[in-house]
């Protein structure tokens, strides 16, 4: 069954190589050949009707799966998913708890790690090697999305995580017993960890850009992580991602009566906007990119660093 996101439309050949049904719940986002379910929000009275309706097709389907065509791999991790912005915060002690680790430098920030793959890196390597780096330097790590599943696969959001944390970010789990790393959701629900950024500073009496905060997408696939970015870019907190954005490169030009070979850098709005000092100035945010993880990971803790020496936080 798949809703409105990261689906590829190639599914449904492959589906169709193991005797699998495809089932479509979103009128937008509708495949050829697949059965089509809509879960209408406006109609909530048929979703129950609807979800037994699969529910219970999978399970007939079940015991028609041909297993000399599964390759399962024999290997299991112990992970802890589905947080809401009210777990983690509750988990934690309340807002005016993590604030105060915060400020103790027991949690030296909190980073959200989300985004795609890109065939331009090995795969799942950068989320991965990111995250360990953060958790390292005692930073909390949210994340969502496909970034998620690399996260949960790497066995980082289990409790077990503990010893690769540094000494604080490890005192506060065995203390609360919440992984290093909270899967929060899917793309769409980085509104959560965006409602926790804006709880903490408001909670802290402070701005959002005046907190030890960061956006990280080490590996832009699509549009999605831009945007997810941006959202967070508007609210004041910085971004890390690991591929430049899709943003017009300013082409240079001759400057007309200068010396010979001089160059006009040339320049567009957004390209000065997002390249240049213009969203530092307004947004008290900035973008920095960095496709190698180990050097993503130091940027990320220097941010962070910085945010922390301002505010006068050890």
């Amino acid at each position: 069954m798949v809703d409105m996101q990261c689906v590829i439309p190639g599914m449904k050949i492959l589906a169709d190589c193991y005797g699998t049904t495809i089932i479509t719940t979103c009128n937008s986002n509708r495949i050829p050949g697949a059965v089509h379910l809509p879960f209408d929000p406006e109609k909530p009275g048929t979703l129950d009707e609807d979800a037994y309706l699969i529910a219970k097709s999978a399970v007939e389907a079940f015991k028609e799966r041909d297993r000399s065509k599964m390759q399962i791999p024999a290997i299991t991790t112990k992970a802890s998913g589905g947080w809401s912005y009210e777990s983690v915060v509750n988990s934690l002690g309340g807002l005016k708890n993590i604030a105060e680790l915060l400020k103790q430098g027991r949690i030296k920030g909190i980073a959200t790690v989300v985004g795609c793959n890109t065939p331009k890196a090995v795969y799942e390597n950068n989320h991965v090697t990111i995250a360990k780096k953060l958790i390292e330097a005692d930073i909390l790590v949210l994340t969502t999305g496909c970034s998620s599943h690399a996260l949960l696969n790497a066995g980082l959001c289990s409790t077990e995580a503990a010893k690769l944390c540094g000494d604080g970010l490890r005192g506060v789990i065995e203390q609360y017993s919440v992984p290093p790393v909270l899967a929060v959701g899917g793309c769409v629900d980085n509104t959560r960890t965006l409602r926790l950024f804006i709880s903490l500073a408001e909670e802290s009496g402070l701005a959002i850009k005046d907190m030890p905060f960061m956006f990280v997408g080490p590996e832009p696939g699509n549009e999605k992580t831009v945007g997810q970015g941006l959202s967070f870019l508007m609210h004041g907190v910085s971004n890390l991602v690991g591929f430049p954005a899709p943003i017009p490169v300013p082409s240079p030009k001759p400057i007309q009566g200068g010396a010979d070979g001089a160059m006009d850098r040339g320049s567009n709005n957004i390209a000065d906007y997002f390249a240049g000092n213009g969203a530092l100035e307004e947004l008290g945010a900035t973008i920095y990119t960095e496709p190698y993880p180990e050097l993503a990971a130091q940027t990320i803790r220097m941010h962070i660093k910085r945010k922390r020496n301002n505010l006068g936080w050890k």
